[in-house]
């Protein structure tokens, strides 16, 4: 889905709506780091406590957390005002110092919405988000950065365009009701020189955290298909289907009354199945 990751030393942006599932990705993401890949991670968070992130991290099925794993919480009180504007420098200066205390690789802002509220005019944003994103390229750090969306694409307040355009990947989550099912699918929307799917893909939330769907190059039907195909009796359609439909596959013929179905279906005659096959042909 993502050609191989998110980009090396570059800025990602998750994008959902609450409940959607970036901080349960980012801790995943984090944690595999830490674990499999020996790159220590730190999440800083502008919304949670420290001690709940790391709690949330128990209640999967990830093994002990790693030593290389740190939280942190920038919160802002609900009653601060900034009166000359709000710069990033300071909060700059304290990632630096953590990052070269633990000698991270990771790095997750989560919720960087809230903080961005509090910075007055749009001028104002812009200037700190490229101040973070000047940061972030020159320090070669893999950093995630989550924000709240809303709707099917992935879009929120425009004065948070800036986020967008001077990420590298950018990733969608949604969540959504259909007859009281929750249903939720995941979409890259944005990433640069890589070959990423482009197709929103279901996935699940389970005691393995993020666990996604999603056929990859490597899948492909005309890779996935190790016997011979069953032709359907019908050239063309056999030239259509690649050679016919797969073997010990379940093909379904819709269409509505005088489409030809059950004489589509006629051409599969014994005669086109493989040698030492046999067929039944069955109706309701």
């Amino acid at each position: 889905m993502l050609d191989g990751g998110f980009p090396i030393g570059r800025p990602t942006l998750v994008t959902g709506d609450s409940g959607a599932g970036k901080t349960i990705l980012c801790l995943q993401t984090l944690f595999h780091g830490a674990r499999s890949c020996g790159e220590p991670g730190l999440y800083l968070s502008f919304e949670e406590r420290s001690a709940e992130m790391a709690e949330m991290v128990t209640s999967f099925d990830w093994g002990d957390t790693p030593e290389q794993l740190h939280f942190h919480d920038a919160l802002i009180d609900m009653d601060f005002e900034a009166t000359d504007g709000l710069e990033l420098t300071g909060l700059l200066a304290l990632l630096d110092h953590m990052c070269a205390r633990d000698g991270i690789r990771r790095l997750v802002l989560d919720g960087i919405d809230v903080l961005l509220h509090r910075i007055g005019s749009a001028e104002e944003r812009n200037a700190e988000l490229g101040r973070l994103q000047r940061w972030i390229r020159q320090n070669d750090r893999t950093v995630l950065i989550t924000a709240k969306a809303k709707g099917d694409r992935g879009l929120f307040d425009e004065i948070f365009e800036g986020l967008l355009f001077g990420s590298d990947c950018a990733v969608h989550l949604q969540r959504r009701q259909d007859h009281r099912m929750s249903q939720r699918s995941i979409w890259v929307t944005k990433y640069r020189g890589s070959k990423h799917g482009e197709n929103a893909y279901p996935f699940v939330i389970n005691r393995r955290g993020i666990v996604s769907l999603h056929l990859s190059a490597n899948m492909q039907p005309d890779r996935l298909l190790d016997r011979a195909p069953v032709s359907t009796g019908v050239r063309e359609m056999d030239d259509m289907l690649r050679g016919g439909f797969p073997a010990g596959s379940i093909t379904l013929y819709t269409g509505g009354p005088g489409t030809a179905k059950t004489t589509l279906a006629g051409f599969l005659h014994p005669r086109s199945m493989p040698a030492r096959r046999k067929g039944l042909a069955d109706t309701l």
